[in-house]
């Protein structure tokens, strides 16, 4: 029985490794990406940490000026809001919809924009809770983290896809 079941697991590991499958984020970039000055609106902040951990998990070398790296990805206008999703009979918030969002471009080396300005953003909706306030602020912060491994997700795609060879004029401005 035991070698019946080593024998399907090791099947199995064959299949996935023959048909591409990756667990997501673990697969490098190609080198000539791996190259980058990252410009960010507050280089301290929980998302850029974050951006430049998972860049440099992918083996990205970060470069503080521009004629050092390869490509120059700006990211500004990161924004995170909250709204009135829809209300209880009694006028009481019962769910809320929060928004995180950002802008990027890249540039070449040169100082040609690879990527015009483009908007990324991520979406939650969460159930309000005033009779557990605390954990439904908790939840709040918990999407929110979320919201922000979205985003870094989306960005290292789009970066990903960029082809050296061609310079792109302009992407689609809605999110993934």
């Amino acid at each position: 029985m035991k070698t019946k079941l080593l024998a399907v697991t090791a099947l199995f590991t064959i299949l996935l490794n023959g048909c591409g499958w990756h667990l997501r984020g673990s697969e490098p970039l190609p080198k000539q990406l791996q190259s980058l000055q990252l410009q960010t609106a507050s280089e301290n902040s929980v998302f850029a940490r974050s951006l430049r951990r998972s860049l440099e998990s992918m083996n990205v070398a970060l470069s503080e000026s521009a004629s050092n790296a390869t490509y120059r990805l700006n990211v500004s206008g990161i924004s995170q809001t909250r709204r009135t999703l829809s209300t209880t009979g009694t006028a009481r918030v019962a769910e809320y919809s929060l928004t995180s969002a950002l802008t990027y471009s890249v540039y070449n080396q040169e100082g040609e924009q690879l990527i015009t300005p483009t908007r990324l953003s991520a979406e939650k909706i969460y159930l309000y809770n005033p009779a557990n306030a605390v954990s439904s602020y908790e939840e709040e912060s918990l999407l929110r983290e979320e919201m922000q491994r979205e985003l870094v997700q989306q960005l290292i795609r789009r970066y990903r896809a960029i082809k050296p060879s061609a310079v792109i004029t302009s992407t689609p401005a809605e999110a993934e």
